[in-house]
């Protein structure tokens, strides 16, 4: 879709693009050069540009020949060669006659001899126009469908000697469009199984508290609106300020229900746990000063995600401030609202003065064998040499995958990964991306202040630009196009002239063969000599295999064009601003998380008031996502808007895996007095929270759960994302962190911030035992 590129000077509007692929049904001996078979598809393409009637206007017909001036003659170049090649075809240019003509994007999957093109089992035709209106967009939507049904019965009749694919962005739309179908189908899946996991969650720890309570399904359809509520009124915040939402807003749920549940199962858990106080006021009192502090922690990510406005890609940008403004709400729904409900759904048992004393209060069988196992396990972590030992095993397992993963990170837009798999849009991106890109991929370079081509300072130096731009990595040789190509040919010149005759310009651009470039030259006449005004140069490349090696080439084009700037030459493609995301996407997932890390760890510093436990749940949050970041890219994974846009949820959800832990582990030894008993202050840290951590990560994974049966590839990767965050976080949560935790000198954890001194501490323990 790169052949009419000489046209797009004298063109407003935006580009719209087509293409048709034919391929011979003899796949032994059927070429597309041979007579018939090209034949039979030029036919076909002048039978659609004339014949489809797009509609009717003032009793005539609008065909697609009425949308696409200047570009209308934009393969007639290849059928006046093929029609005039009685000796053959050569590539990238064929001679006829004295004349040279450019057919390299025509022709592919090319069995050659020398130059010759013995056979070509693949062929492209293009289509180009300009859309100023949305009239003209509808026109050429309803010009796409039409031709498909055109190809469709060309395909279907068995008399027809090749097979055309169309390769438009209509077509490319309903099918991305069909896949979200699929998408949006599983998300519900997935937040109707979080739903029932919150529901589960709570009889779980109903029953492990020793609990009975009867509206647990109403304490779990709140928590389940909390997450919807936030999400409805962040739309509404960002749009009243502007903001348009797109795509990548689709993956938001999974932030919201993942953080959602996470708070409502620890202020559950507080609720029922905690001791039971007199009245309502002391006992939410009490539940606030356990988990409202942690919760405030998490919550603060959104910090950071809301700084995420100012990055420069506006797509990542809303998509940012959207996450950070849904859990700003989360969190004031989980302040403000989840208790009130809390306290009507799971009304407080009080005990009345019934007698003079109250017989002490015993544990139930099912919370006493919980809690036996958790100190068990405590004992284990603290006791055992076995886990000291495994430590750094378990830290250069985790290291290594990383490391590794690191170097593997890319980033990449393969539209095949957007598209079902049962796509026959796949076919088209396929000839696109694997056949016509890597064989003749076409950058334009618009020429804002041509050199003067009679002055030979001026012209030596363009011609150096040039120079630079052929000598880059895949570069084909003599296949760029260029009007002074042209016109030293038709001038006789022999290429090494240090100016041009410009007094021949002007019967050059109205010669019947070179009056094409009149669309591709701006000039206007001094005397009897002609100026270049404005003018385009089209390069030719081989190797491009990805947007990303686009994006390479185009960014070595960009430096070049950078150091001649007295030409101002614009390097473009016709997929440029995706260029340009897929240079950024990298940053994206860089210094927005770097911007979260960074926030929660002012946050837990301040919060958690200790140093060294503050570091450990800062080093965690930062591992967390660097170990999901790259193993996941070890693994496959490649950094698109997507996968980049998910990595951002990743980094606020990684806060919740140490946070309440490494919170309650230093609030235990504030209260309790543990802080020189490493164990018991364990083991009453794992009392406490680390069954609703363990089941508030099952919460926030099982969202994406579905996604891992899609047939959309992208959403595939981003549960195989979701899962190496719910593994890795598993791993730190429940082992690593408290192991951890566990070898800091205690000196270092205790009361105070930096460092609390043994003695001090005893001394205090004894004065408690007197």
């Amino acid at each position: 879709m790169r052949s009419g590129t000489i046209y797009l000077i004298s063109c407003e509007g935006k580009p719209w693009y087509m293409a048709l692929f034919a391929e011979p049904r003899d796949e032994s001996k059927g070429s597309m050069t041979n007579s018939r078979e090209f034949n039979e598809f030029e036919k076909f393409y002048k039978a659609i540009t004339t014949s489809i009637t797009i509609r009717e206007e003032n009793n005539r017909s609008i065909t697609y020949m009425d949308y696409c001036d200047p570009t209308c003659n934009i393969n007639d170049q290849i059928f006046k060669t093929h029609s005039l090649a009685w000796f053959g075809l050569q590539w990238p240019q064929t001679d006829i006659f004295s004349y040279k003509s450019n057919i390299g994007k025509y022709f592919f999957l090319r069995e050659m001899k020398g130059d010759e093109i013995i056979r070509a089992r693949l062929s492209a035709l293009y289509f180009m126009a300009f859309i100023n209106s949305s009239q003209a967009a509808n026109d050429m939507r309803n010009f796409e469908e039409q031709v498909s049904l055109w190809v469709a019965d060309h395909n279907a009749n068995a008399s027809k000697i090749t097979t055309i694919t169309q390769h438009s962005a209509r077509g490319m739309q309903l099918e991305i469009t069909r896949g979200m179908k699929f998408v949006a189908g599983e998300l519900l899946g997935g937040i109707v199984l979080t739903i029932l996991f919150i529901l589960a969650s709570f009889i779980v720890l109903n029953k492990i508290r020793g609990r009975s309570n009867s509206r647990v399904a109403v304490l779990s359809f709140a928590s389940s609106v909390l997450p919807i509520m936030s999400l409805v009124n962040a739309l509404a915040a960002c749009s009243f300020f502007g903001m348009h939402m797109n795509a990548i807003t689709v993956l938001a749920p999974a932030l919201a229900f993942a953080i959602g549940a996470d708070g409502v199962l620890m202020f559950y858990n507080a609720w029922i746990s905690v001791h039971i106080h007199s009245n309502v006021k002391d006992h939410m009192t009490a539940v606030f000063a356990a988990i409202a502090p942690s919760v405030t922690i998490v919550s603060g990510t959104s910090l950071g995600l809301i700084a995420g406005i100012l990055f420069p890609i506006e797509e990542f940008a809303t998509f940012s401030c959207y996450l950070g403004v849904t859990v700003v709400f989360l969190y004031m729904s989980q302040i403000f609202f989840f208790p009130a409900v809390m306290v009507w759904g799971s009304p407080l048992v009080t005990h009345r003065p019934l007698a003079r004393e109250t017989p002490p209060l015993h544990k139930m069988p099912k919370e006493e064998s919980v809690d036996v196992i958790l100190g068990r396990y405590a004992h284990f972590l603290t006791n055992s040499s076995w886990t000291k030992i495994l430590i750094v095993p378990l830290l250069l397992g985790l290291a290594l995958p990383t490391y590794l993963g690191f170097a593997e990170i890319k980033a990449n837009i393969d539209y095949r990964d957007f598209l079902p798999a049962d796509s026959p849009s796949n076919r088209g991106v396929r000839f696109m991306s694997d056949i016509v890109w890597p064989e003749f991929f076409n950058v334009i370079f618009f020429i804002e202040k041509p050199p003067q081509f009679d002055d030979s300072s001026s012209y030596q130096r363009f011609k150096e630009m040039i120079s630079e731009i052929e000598s880059l990595p895949g570069n084909i040789k003599d296949a760029g196009m260029m009007w002074t190509n042209d016109f030293q040919r038709h001038t006789r010149m022999i290429g090494n002239e240090t100016v041009l005759n410009m007094t021949q310009f002007e019967d050059f651009i109205t010669h019947y063969i070179y009056k094409a470039w009149n669309s591709g030259v701006r000039y206007r006449l001094e005397g009897n000599k002609s100026v270049i005004t404005r003018m385009l140069y089209v390069a030719a490349f081989e190797g491009v295999r990805s947007t990303m090696d686009k994006a390479v080439l185009l960014s070595c084009c960009r430096k070049i064009a950078a150091k001649y700037p007295e030409f101002d030459t614009v390097p473009f493609d016709t997929e440029v601003a995706m260029v340009d995301v897929i240079l950024q996407i990298p940053y994206v997932t860089f210094c927005i998380p770097l911007i979260v890390i960074v926030i929660y760890s002012v946050l837990s510093l301040v919060i958690i008031g200790n140093l060294a436990v503050s570091c450990v749940a800062i080093f965690s949050i930062a591992s967390i996502y660097l170990e999901s970041y790259c193993i996941s890219s070890l693994m496959g994974m490649k950094l698109n808007p997507f996968s980049s846009a998910f990595l951002l949820i990743v980094a606020a959800c990684s806060s919740t895996h140490a946070t309440h832990i490494c919170y309650t582990f230093q609030k235990v030894a504030l209260e309790n007095h543990y802080a020189n008993d490493m164990e018991h202050r364990l083991a009453k840290t794992f009392k406490i929270l680390l069954i609703p951590v363990a089941l508030s990560k099952l919460c926030g994974f099982l969202v994406f759960v579905p996604m891992i049966f899609t047939n959309v590839a992208v959403f595939r990767w981003l549960a195989v994302i979701n899962l190496c965050c719910l593994l890795i976080g598993a791993i730190h949560a429940l082992f690593l962190i408290p192991l951890i935790l566990s070898c800091i000198p205690i000196s270092l954890t205790g009361h105070e911030f930096l460092c609390t001194a043994k003695k001090d501490a005893n001394l205090e323990l004894k004065s408690l035992n007197n």
